[in-house]
């Protein structure tokens, strides 16, 4: 038995347990990266009814496989308001059936006229280009390619030389061939593209379906075609196509087939494709069986590579609506609840942040003492609930379908580049559900959640600007009395924001829809943080007339945010009045609901370095009190209260006239937020975002329209800005804003605004007397009292006792607001906020070591496939979505202690010295065994 060599024998069983050891990894991994869909050939596929009605998205007219967005616009030169279909991209709105474009930052809609009349321009979702389908002497188009059809653009205008259109002056740059050179001539009712717009696909002439990868133009012919060259041209198909790009799904009323084909299984990319070169699945006959009177099927898309959702039209009312298609045994919510939003909704301003979400690079501050992980934690398990809402975030952080887009977090890692180059990476991003790293939405396409709360736009619309722009001249070396936004100009062009922000609402909102037609989606508005009467400490900064305007700028914003939503067909809960009684201006420390003008190490909504972004958020309380109202407001997430929207633009515009142009204003971070006196500080500006021409000179001002010009700068061929401009030595410290002012795309006059902090000087930024190292509050001027003894002077701490009744810190209408000394106990000092273990935040620039650093505090992940199988999870309590709606447990009862989440699984990496030493184990035990064993025998054999 063992003649064979004791060396061979232990290096056949070595090799053997590494087999074994990779087959298991992998195995693990695949797990872990969620297994490919079994589309072409299904063991088990499931149908199933989502909803009866049919779902918010429109098509336009000519192109039945694309989504467009109702939005009413004005047109241009004139104050008629016209109604279209547009889809979103990355320059603005495009319909496509006028040509119709509003430019980012307007509400001004301008008739695009093609390079030739006849030719037709097709937009997709989120995509700096444009494509051109140019007619061809017999049927079908040609199709061509702007990659910057802005550039491409010249201004139309009529007699009073007022711009009326834009008119495209020259052919695209690129026509779309084969490999062989022939130019693509398709079926133009036939294009589709993937969600997050890499590829495309559509019929051609030439009798195949193809698919173009929009980056590279690569083509791949992979089905055969409906509509051949001489009969058939005009058949429609419906057809989407997956993010990946591996799968297509065709739907053909005349041919009555419902086919997928998986496209990593083509073995040619020749352009005359026959049937077999791909495999495919016909899942026509199977859904017969499930809806046996159905007549045809509309609105064709992926919601993930294992998902495909669709709508049925039936002569049967029952029997229409929207179905959902998988091949899988079922189809099921991964998770029970995500929340996506901004810092309202992270937890800024409660501390107790996530590691990693509080670092060098990373400022999305997810604390789990948020409304969302409380909900959590009264409502839902642990692995059943999640929150990936980041601090500063904006609707393209949630929203964004480009994959160049690059995240909050500064690692410079976009998402084209993780999909493609790090896609172990992508993975722990997704089942970990790290924020800051992709759009928000992509969530939500992952994990089908039965309930998305979203509460965002407060940052689109510049809401922290305002009340940069009202706090921080009254804590400078000035001590400035004026009032912030106190003419009816500054006002209207706040309002005016507002309302070009819904469009953009209402296409977030249907777009979550869409991504997930099973979830019920919630959006929230804002809380009213400060009350209009009463004493207010001196971390409030705001006098009488600011906190009225900035109360109803609240109201103004909710109203809208609640008008978008029920444009997109989801529901609104009012939060408005969630902090009542315990606001600032209203309640003593022990029981105040939002932080003051709060000392930190980091900047934020005041755009200071010294002061903390937890400045003006709601607190630990604050959030208790939100999570009430929002299971109030929804009956526990059964239905959400109606709210009756009132039109109180009157009340926020009710300031005098000051007769200045008004501007059409753009909050966007083009510059540092800290500019020193006498040094040059950098400007950047993407044209695309902003509305800037390309080619044009803008004026650089500081302190808004009004204020000094400091220099001027000059748009390249994109409108992007990439300059220099210096601080005058003489200008005034403190709070300020650099603006960058000149003729948009339209007929307006657009201010690209950014808040900035100028420092008094190195040493004494506030110029208070009290050198930064010495002082508490070295972005503002210290008051001189310290009421609880924490060490952090009262202008900047975030929580202390207002002045008592004897005291006469009573609001005035024309300056700042004093008080005596007020006595309290801090709670927390808002200066190093320590983690939930008593550690102070990581700090580490290395975005890769904050990533891991994060994994390890996330809580149980679930495993991210692309199809949605039985979930893991069991939610506390059923009854939660029943009709009667269970005793919310009390705060009190509620567990105070912080979760100890458990820690993940990264995806394996094994280095080359770990196999080694693993073989070199595994072939020493092997022999060490068989020579013990060999010994045995031979004693065995003499006894």
């Amino acid at each position: 038995m063992f003649k064979t060599s004791k060396w061979a024998v232990s290096t056949f069983v070595a090799l053997l347990s590494l087999f074994l050891l990779f087959l298991v990894a992998s195995k693990i991994s695949a797990l872990s990266l969620g297994s490919a869909s079994n589309w072409a050939a299904p063991q088990t596929m499931t149908v199933k009814k989502i909803s009866s009605q049919i779902g918010p998205q429109h098509e336009p007219y000519y192109f039945e496989n694309l989504d467009c967005t109702l939005v009413e616009y004005r047109q241009a030169a004139t104050s008629n308001k016209k109604t279209g279909c547009f889809i979103e991209t990355a320059y603005g709105l495009i319909d496509t059936d006028t040509y119709t474009v509003i430019f980012n930052g307007t509400d001004e809609g301008l008739q695009i006229s093609p390079y030739s009349d006849r030719d037709i321009l097709v937009p997709w979702k989120g995509a700096e280009g444009l494509l051109q389908m140019i007619s061809t002497p017999t049927e079908g188009a040609y199709l061509a390619m702007y990659k910057n059809p802005v550039a491409n653009m010249a201004d139309k205008r009529n007699l009073l030389m007022q711009i009326t259109g834009k008119q495209i002056t020259s052919f695209p740059e690129t026509m779309l061939t084969d490999a062989s050179g022939r130019r693509l001539v398709i079926n133009p009712q036939t294009i589709s593209f993937s969600n997050y717009g890499s590829y495309m696909v559509a019929e051609t002439t030439y009798g195949s379906f193809v698919r173009l990868n929009v980056a590279t133009n690569s083509i791949l012919a992979f089905a055969p075609s409906f509509a051949r060259l001489g009969g058939g041209g005009s058949l429609r198909s419906q057809v989407a196509i997956s993010d990946d790009g591996n799968y297509v799904a065709i739907s053909n009323y005349d041919d009555q087939s419902f086919k997928v084909y998986d496209l990593s299984t083509c073995s040619s990319s020749v352009m005359e494709t026959k049937s077999g070169y791909c495999k495919s699945y016909d899942y026509r006959p199977f859904i017969k069986t499930k809806i046996s009177d159905i007549s045809s099927i509309k609105h064709l898309r992926f919601i993930n590579s294992g998902l495909i959702s669709f709508e049925v039209i039936s002569t049967n009312p029952n029997s229409g609506g929207i179905y959902e298609l998988a091949p899988e045994a079922a189809i099921t919510n991964q998770i029970d609840y995500l929340a996506l939003g901004d810092s309202y909704t992270s937890g800024e301003g409660v501390f107790d942040y996530t590691l990693g979400t509080d670092s060098a690079t990373n400022h999305c501050h997810l604390s789990i003492k948020s409304y969302p992980m409380l909900l959590r934690k009264d409502l839902f398990s642990v692995d059943g609930a999640r929150s990936v809402a980041c601090s500063g975030a904006k609707i393209d952080d949630v929203g964004s379908t480009d994959i160049s887009y690059q995240g909050q977090v500064d690692n410079n890692y976009s998402y084209n580049n993780l999909l493609s180059n790090n896609p172990a990476l992508l993975n722990t991003i997704n089942t970990n559900f790290l924020p800051g790293y992709i759009a928000q939405n992509r969530f939500v396409g992952n994990y089908q959640p039965r309930i998305v709360t979203v509460s965002i736009g407060g940052n689109d619309v510049g809401f922290g600007d305002i009340l940069e722009s009202c706090a921080v001249p009254h804590v400078s070396a000035h001590q400035s009395s004026n009032v912030c936004f106190n003419t009816y100009e500054d006002r209207v062009e706040m309002v005016n924001l507002v309302d070009k922000t819904a469009k953009r609402w209402v296409s977030l909102f249907k777009q979550i829809k869409s991504q997930s037609p099973s979830s019920t989606v919630y959006a929230l508005g804002y809380p009213i943080m400060v009350s209009g009467k009463g004493s207010c400490g001196l971390n409030v900064h705001l006098n009488k007339n600011e906190i009225e305007f900035i109360n109803e700028m609240v109201v103004y914003i909710n109203n809208t945010i609640a008008s978008s939503a029920s444009s997109a067909a989801v529901e609104y809960v009012d939060i408005e009045n969630s902090l009542l009684g315990h606001r600032l201006c209203e309640a003593d420390s022990n029981n105040i609901a939002m932080n003051g003008l709060t000392a930190g190490k980091d900047s934020g909504i005041l755009g200071i370095n010294f002061l903390g972004s937890e400045s003006y958020h709601p607190n630990a309380r604050g959030h208790e009190l939100i999570e009430q109202a929002v299971l109030e407001q929804t009956k526990n997430f059964s239905s959400a209260i109606k709210k009756t929207a009132v039109n109180n633009k009157d009340s926020v515009l009710k300031a005098p006239k000051s007769g200045r142009t008004i501007l059409a204003k753009k909050p966007s971070k083009i510059t540092p937020k800290v500019a020193k006196k006498g040094k040059k500080t950098t400007i950047k500006a993407k044209g695309s975002s902003t509305g800037l021409k390309p080619k044009t000179k803008y004026k650089v001002k500081l302190g808004g329209s009004n204020g000094q010009q400091i220099g001027e700068v000059t748009t390249d061929e994109k409108g992007d800005i990439n300059s220099e401009v210096t601080i005058p030595p003489d200008a005034g410290g403190g709070g300020t804003s650099l603006d960058i002012i000149g003729d948009g795309e339209g007929n307006e006059q657009i201010d690209i605004s950014q808040p900035i902090y100028i420092p008094e000087d190195d040493l004494d930024s506030d110029g208070d007397g009290i050198e930064d190292a010495k002082d508490s509050c070295p972005g503002a001027v210290n008051s001189g009292i310290d009421a609880d003894k924490d060490g952090v002077d009262d202008t900047c701490d975030s929580t202390f006792n207002p002045p008592s009744s004897n005291n006469t810190g009573q609001i005035s209408s024309g300056g700042t607001i004093s008080s005596n000394n007020p006595t309290s106990t801090n709670p927390q000092s808002s200066q190093n906020p320590t983690s939930s273990t008593g550690q102070l935040n990581s700090v580490n620039t290395n975005p890769q070591t904050i990533l891991e650093a994060t994994v390890k505090t996330i809580p149980n992940k679930v495993t991210l496939s692309s199809v949605r199988t039985t979930s893991s999870y069991k939610p506390k309590s059923q009854q939660v979505l029943g009709t009667t709606s269970p005793v919310l447990p009390s705060k009190k009862t509620i567990k105070q202690n912080i979760l100890q989440p458990k820690a993940e699984r990264p995806p394996i990496v094994i280095a080359w010295w770990q196999i080694v030493l693993y073989v070199l184990i595994v072939w020493t035990v092997s022999y060490s065994f068989i020579s013990k064993l060999q010994k045995h025998q031979t004693v065995i054999r003499f006894s």
